[in-house]
């Protein structure tokens, strides 16, 4: 057998276990291969390290969005770091806006991601952080991301250990590893696309900030949907049948054209990750969220309501 008939093999053995193992723990996620396990991570990194031994290149990227410090202070072996910091423009005039493209295609670059390279993203505040980066790389037309269920903690809780190496994964980044940009509008919305749909009824716009800061002020029409609501008590994604009827509890369905948002478009990111998961066709972020919307004097807000926390 060719060295690339195997190498085919074990792809399809590795995609294949991440997605066995998540459905497994998840109850049958509609997209459950978006969602990994820590075993299913851990038989990953194996199957990637004997390919690489024998000179493979490398086809997998775990990346922790903690910061440098953590990174450094114990990590998921082979792991990349990308702060979740680094993607945000300091000298924006929104609140924890995006850099530009060109910048962040950049860092995802000198990570080693391309086209070709499945990406599993994970932190310690159950996928709070990651789950920006989980969006940014569908908005940019990468398909081959997930999050790691449960994070760091589940890893550590599965009995896997910590590196402090400062490598960059099973084998050096590659100099010519080039991200390419293929945006998809479908998954951004601006604050003009939800102004111009605010009385259509098959737009639901969900706002995933807490009880509070909806009630102090919200898009018009917005559903208060607190992000933490899609975690178990172990910050672990709830089960299919939970999350399901999490949403559903809200009006939010599956039929809907649903445009979420947050504070600065983290929370969001959370929540646009958790109804992917579960097969919402129509789903999308406007990243720019209250940041932008509750600071412009132009745009029509409302206070009050029943806001979920």
């Amino acid at each position: 057998m060719s060295f690339g008939i195997l190498r085919t093999v074990a792809a399809f053995a590795l995609i294949g276990g991440w997605a066995f193992q998540a459905v497994s723990a998840s109850a049958q996620y509609r997209n459950a291969d978006l969602l990994v396990t820590a075993d299913a991570l851990s038989e990953a990194i194996n199957v990637e390290a004997a390919f690489t031994m024998m000179g493979a290149p490398s086809q997998l990227r775990i990346v922790d969005v903690r910061s440098a410090e953590a990174f450094a202070a114990g990590h998921i072996p082979e792991a990349v770091n990308i702060p979740y910091t680094t993607l945000t423009d300091t000298e924006a005039q929104i609140d924890g806006a995006l850099k530009a493209d060109a910048a962040l295609a950049d860092i995802l670059s000198a990570a080693g991601i391309d086209a070709q390279t499945r990406v599993v993203l994970y932190d310690d505040e159950g996928g709070l952080r990651a789950s920006r980066l989980f969006w940014l790389l569908e908005y940019f037309g990468h398909s081959k991301s997930g999050l790691l269920d449960g994070g760091l903690q589940a890893w550590q809780a599965s009995g896997y250990g910590l590196s402090q190496a400062s490598g960059t994964g099973s084998q050096p980044i590659e100099a010519i590893a080039h991200f390419s940009i293929n945006r998809m509008p479908r998954r951004v919305a601006s604050a003009d696309w939800i102004l111009q749909r605010q009385f259509d009824p098959r737009v639901k716009v969900i706002d995933v900030r807490s009880g509070k800061m909806y009630r102090d002020g919200h898009i018009p029409s917005a559903m208060n949907i607190f992000w933490k609501g899609s975690l178990n008590a172990d910050l672990t994604m709830k089960s299919a049948g939970r999350l399901h009827a999490h949403f559903v509890e809200f009006g939010a369905l599956p039929e809907d054209n649903i445009v979420i948002y947050g504070q600065n478009g983290e929370m969001s990111a959370h929540t646009y990750f958790a109804l992917r998961l579960l097969g919402y066709p129509q789903v999308r972020v406007y990243q720019r969220s209250w940041a932008e919307w509750g600071n412009s004097g132009d745009l029509p807000s409302e206070s009050g309501g029943a806001g979920q926390w």
